[in-house]
């Protein structure tokens, strides 16, 4: 039997009131921490999204225009964030315990390896369930193979594209780069990147390997491809390093970056030597550094939209589901990344993305195939096809702007913000 059916065939029906329940797998990386110190790969901001997962259900229960006549409820697990077994694993734990309940997508996971993951599951043919992911970016999700898989933001394509003008600008030719093997979302944008460019030096890099003697010795253009951890270690032993490699000799560009993860105080081991940086120093190394994202949510928060909220009150009644989320996982706010707040509107319309699309593919499913959402299972191409139809049709005003995917790569066209630091 096929892994994903195995996975899968226990989606039920049930009812509750008078309106039977949807369910909806929503996946998200939680902390792994042990009195708040991470131990595995994962992503201390994860408990902020799964909170606007749960507030944007809540929004379409109350309406009687989306989804009328069932209730939204969310099946909720850890997906990690960069192991992407531990997606897989806690789809099937979301699973398992359902029956009595219509599994009809997954919104989720958040970063690229785990998506990656439950994309290729989904992947096995084309009637497994639609997989809409808030935020992974990975260029390896464009290709073919993840045809169940769509996304909101753009594929870090775009960010390689904006490198290559940005050095065609600025005439760059002898520029080296830096990229974490181990994080598959900045592995496979670094491969990007040096398909597409021409790079006189390339190394992986670790928390035990960052080659600043080479840089010093020959080059002064250095883009870097690794995590936020892992790039305050490498500005801090940029500061220590004599003569220390900054700006304006040497120019870094950060991919995928802001300062509020760069500006922080910083405590390691290298080399079998303690290196600390305060913020203040931190900061200072920052100077010159170019960083870039990509545009979260819109810029006018007062903006109507067509998702039930404004941005604005959307983080007003975003806060209690954090604080109740924040309880469940036994995290204090200080023990998480805040600014991880700024990636949870995805979620909220990738929720939303969902339930749109299910809304408008059940008259169909009802003309074509004699049948009800909640009777929807995985397994039944024609069923799947005619939802995919409606999901690749979608176009409102949400959140993070508006959601319309593009046929080819079944992502969103998303702005990338660059900018450089200014320390004075």
């Amino acid at each position: 039997m096929d892994v994903l059916w195995f996975l899968l065939a226990l989606f039920g029906t049930g009812v509750t009131g008078l309106r039977e329940e949807l369910c909806l797998v929503i996946l998200g990386p939680y902390p792994d921490h042990t009195g708040g110190v991470n131990l595995l790969p994962g992503w201390d901001g994860g408990p902020a999204l799964i909170p606007a997962a749960r507030l944007a259900a809540e929004t379409i229960n109350n309406r009687t225009d989306i989804l009328p006549v069932y209730t939204l409820r969310l099946l909720e697990g850890d997906s990690g964030c960069d192991v992407g077994s531990k997606a897989v694993i806690s789809l099937a734990r979301t699973v398992f315990p359902t029956v009595g309940c219509a599994a009809v997508g997954i919104v989720g996971p958040a970063c690229s390896g785990a998506a990656t993951a439950v994309g290729g599951l989904l992947r096995r043919d084309a009637s497994s369930l639609l997989h809409v992911s808030p935020s992974a970016t990975s260029p390896e999700l464009v290709s073919d193979l993840y045809p169940n898989t769509y996304r909101l933001l753009s594929s870090s394509v775009e960010y390689v594209r904006l490198y290559r003008e940005l050095m065609q600008y600025n005439g760059w030719d002898n520029v080296a780069a830096l990229y974490d093997p181990n994080r598959k979302y900045f592995l496979s944008t670094f491969h990007e990147f040096y398909d597409t460019v021409n790079v006189s030096y390339i190394s992986p890099v670790s928390e035990n390997n960052i080659p600043l003697a080479d840089i010093y010795l020959n080059y002064r253009i250095i883009f870097v491809f690794v995590g936020a951890e892992l790039a305050r270690n490498i500005l801090c032993l940029a500061y220590h390093f004599q003569p220390p490699l900054g700006y304006p000799v040497y120019q870094w560009i950060f991919h995928d970056r802001t300062v509020d993860q760069l500006w922080q105080d910083v405590a390691f081991s290298y080399a079998g030597k303690a290196y600390s940086c305060s913020k203040q120093q931190m900061m200072q190394s920052t100077d010159g550094v170019i960083l870039n994202l990509f545009r979260l949510k819109r810029e006018n928060a007062s903006a109507e939209t067509d998702v039930g909220l404004t941005l604005r009150d959307f983080y007003v009644a975003y806060q209690k589901q954090l604080s109740d989320h924040l309880e469940e996982v036994n995290l204090t706010r200080d023990q998480y990344a805040p600014t991880a707040e700024d990636w949870a509107p995805l979620y909220y319309d990738a929720v939303w993305a969902m339930a749109l699309s299910l809304t408008r593919a059940e008259p169909d499913l009802l003309r074509q195939e004699n049948l009800t959402l909640s009777e929807y299972r995985y397994g039944n191409p024609r069923a799947t096809a005619l939802i995919r139809h409606q999901l690749s049709l979608l176009d409102f005003e949400g959140l993070t702007g508006r959601i319309s995917f593009r046929n080819e790569t079944r992502d969103t066209a998303t702005t990338v913000d660059m900018y450089q630091i200014a320390y004075n």
